[in-house]
């Protein structure tokens, strides 16, 4: 597995989250992640990094930047977010650059999340949910360990369309 560093989100991340999103926005990854579309500007990336360290501040979500251990190079994004603590659970969600693909750096930041939402969060579940057909992240969350359990109808809103999830949990100990 790459060793990797996951970290809180800083405004020295907008430029390379800005380079990452225009590097990756294409077919295989702009349906599932509109969000990294054709036209992606330096604007949108200042302001999900922004947003990300205030709910940060906030205990709302725990956006992170996934760096390479080595290279110190930027590879995607990681994080725990919807968390319901009355309950000890949060989502898991992760991507990784078009230029890292294949590489096993989604399955360490996967990992590296989960850990940091039971170590540091306390949490005792954390929930990958995958749009059915997203065969990249469905694989990502097996070879994660994630435990399949079953087929959520009309679980999530991807590109204002409502669609088909796959749930998938970790529970600690990883």
């Amino acid at each position: 597995m790459p060793d990797i560093t996951l970290r809180r989100y800083t405004p020295e991340d907008i430029p390379l989250l800005y380079e990452a999103g225009c590097e990756s926005a294409g077919p295989g990854f702009t349906e599932w992640m509109p969000w990294c579309h054709p036209n992606y500007a330096l604007e949108e990336s200042s302001q999900f990094v922004l947003s990300r360290m205030a709910a940060w501040e906030a205990g709302q979500d725990y956006g992170m930047g996934v760096f390479d251990a080595e290279s110190g190079g930027y590879l995607g994004g990681a994080g725990i977010n919807q968390i319901r603590l009355d309950h000890g659970f949060g989502n898991l969600g992760y991507w990784i650059r078009r230029s890292a693909w294949g590489k096993g750096y989604a399955v360490a930041a996967a990992l590296a999340a989960a850990g940091y939402a039971f170590e540091e969060l306390g949490l005792v579940r954390v929930e990958i949910v995958v749009a059915v057909g997203n065969t990249k992240s469905i694989r990502v969350a097996e070879k994660a360990g994630a435990q399949f359990e079953g087929i959520m109808r009309n679980r999530l809103r991807i590109g204002g369309e409502i669609c088909d999830a796959h749930m998938y949990s970790l529970v600690p100990p990883l």
